[in-house]
């Protein structure tokens, strides 16, 4: 990552691989390493959110998929980011996403995954809660989404209250 720091940056979505942009990405793309990949994420997200957010957006679904734990450390990040709309509004726009809706009702313990599972419930439930400053998911809405009955039922509600915080 400190090479990154050494190219010229664009300021756009470059994939060119000698700038500081493309450097990042293709390190995304290729590195195994899960220590690298989260400082890469890290820089991308500090360099820009706004112009690196829809790739970054693809590799936590593509990378989430492949049991990676890329995600858990992007959602962490948003719990520790700077004060801002930008970072809260990508926030929600994540866990509103449809791609996310297995993620809020997964199972603790998933049959053949390597991650454990409700990690990106829990992380998704502390950045939201660290953004706004309040509890906007509490434990009980927790509790009700690890539940297979319960969380379908439950999940509508909790992103309607999600997407109440994206209004002006």
């Amino acid at each position: 990552m400190a090479l990154s720091h050494l190219m010229p940056t664009t300021g756009t979505a470059s994939d060119e691989e000698a700038t500081a942009e493309g450097f990042l990405r293709h390190t995304l793309e290729e590195n195994r390493e899960v220590f690298i990949r989260v400082r890469a994420a890290s820089e991308l997200m500090r360099m820009s959110l706004d112009v690196h957010w829809p790739f970054l957006k693809d590799r936590f679904f593509a990378d989430r998929e492949n049991g990676d734990c890329l995600p858990s450390h992007i959602l962490e990040w948003f719990a520790k980011a700077h004060p801002g709309d930008g970072p809260t509004r990508k926030l929600i726009e994540l866990v509103n996403d449809d791609r996310y809706r297995p993620l809020w009702l997964e199972l603790e313990r998933p049959a053949g995954k390597k991650v454990r599972g409700g990690i990106c419930r829990r992380y998704a439930c502390k950045a939201l809660n660290a953004r706004i400053g309040r509890i906007v998911v509490t434990e009980e809405d927790l509790a009700a989404l690890k539940d297979p009955e319960k969380g379908p039922a439950r999940l509508p509600e909790i992103l309607a209250r999600v997407r109440d915080l994206a209004k002006p």
